[in-house]
């Protein structure tokens, strides 16, 4: 949307980048194309607005000097305008940043104690807070929104119905280094089903070094990995698979020259039934599959508690016709 100007006649007041990794490779044709549609952002800022960049990117740091508004620091790093601290969660300001938002960031700051779990997030939450302090929210209003925010589906995400547990996460490296401790500390030592959903637009080295971090993270934390199914996904609006042939080859590769021997699907519904029979047999499983269009945690939540789903929308079992029709009996089949 920057890059075709659909909102080059909108004033900006701010602006906050939180990260730059590489993403929709199919539009820009590198990480510079990429990069320098993410700096436009900053640069329709004029000198009366402010920016906001995360201190720990320094990829971040090199965006939002193009602004010509002052740009504040937030983060994890002790210097930050903005900082907290990642064991108590408390937060600090620096003087250039109360003395330019004034009265809404003068009261005692809040400590941040999420709902949501890891680094990344306490990142995030910290600018979050920055930018609502810049905005004239209170810092007690900000405490309270942030410290209340129950996550959102498919980021982090457990459901649990002993013996089972399901946790939910998308195949990223931050997700994994808090989502596989979080599995390994379980005391019950429930079988445990994850699914997380591969990134179509990754480059080879990048689904290398993910497959490799996630299979040396569960070995460090003894996670005992019986069976991993690969969802290739497709698109819910096309039909047509979220993967290229060759991110799918790619992302099977990885696995296979790491010393195991994944279980490919085409979709969601094929995975979740692979699942099913394994969780009959009490394995722990990980389960790699799309997060849409079939909201596989509401839909097996519902079933696995028997409960009325009157909290998720039910049109989500018609969303795609044949995956769901597929995926409940599946469900339906299981005990």
């Amino acid at each position: 949307g920057l890059v075709h100007q659909r909102v080059a006649d909108v004033a900006f007041l701010g602006a906050l980048i939180t990260n730059i990794g590489r993403e929709h490779d199919e539009f820009h044709p590198n990480f510079d194309h990429y990069y320098g549609a993410k700096a436009k952002l900053f640069q329709y800022l004029d000198a009366g607005g402010f920016g906001l960049a995360n201190a720990d990117s320094p990829w971040c740091r090199v965006v939002a000097a193009c602004c010509a508004a002052p740009v504040f620091s937030y983060g994890l790093a002790g210097h930050a305008d903005i900082h907290v601290e990642a064991g108590s969660g408390i937060l600090h300001l620096s003087d250039r940043f109360r003395d330019r938002f004034g009265p809404a960031s003068s009261g005692e700051l809040p400590r941040l104690q999420l709902q949501v779990h890891g680094r990344h997030n306490l990142s995030n939450a910290c600018g979050a807070a920055a930018l609502a302090m810049a905005m004239g929210a209170t810092a007690g209003a900000v405490g309270h929104a942030l410290n209340s925010f129950p996550g959102l589906p498919g980021r982090g995400q457990t459901l649990m119905h002993k013996p089972v547990e399901i946790f939910h996460d998308v195949f990223e490296r931050p997700a994994l280094q808090t989502a596989i401790p979080r599995l390994a500390a379980n005391p019950t030592g429930a079988p445990c089903v994850v699914i997380i959903a591969p990134r179509a637009n990754r480059t080879p080295a990048e689904y290398e070094s993910t497959t490799r971090e996630f299979l040396r993270l569960a070995r460090h934390h003894h996670l005992p990995v019986k069976s991993v199914i690969l969802s290739r996904g497709r698109h819910s609006r096309t039909g047509e698979f979220s993967m290229s042939a060759a991110s799918w080859q790619q992302l099977r590769d990885s696995f296979k020259r790491s010393g195991c021997s994944p279980i490919p699907t085409d979709t969601l519904a094929e995975s979740l039934d692979i699942a099913i029979a394994r969780l009959r047999r009490g394995h722990r499983l990980l389960v790699f599959g799309e997060r849409v269009p079939d909201n596989p945690m509401e839909m097996i939540q519902a079933e696995l508690e028997k409960s009325n789903p009157s909290w998720y929308d039910p049109t989500s079992w018609s969303a795609s016709a044949t995956t769901s029709a597929h995926l409940r009996r599946a469900l339906m089949r299981c005990p």
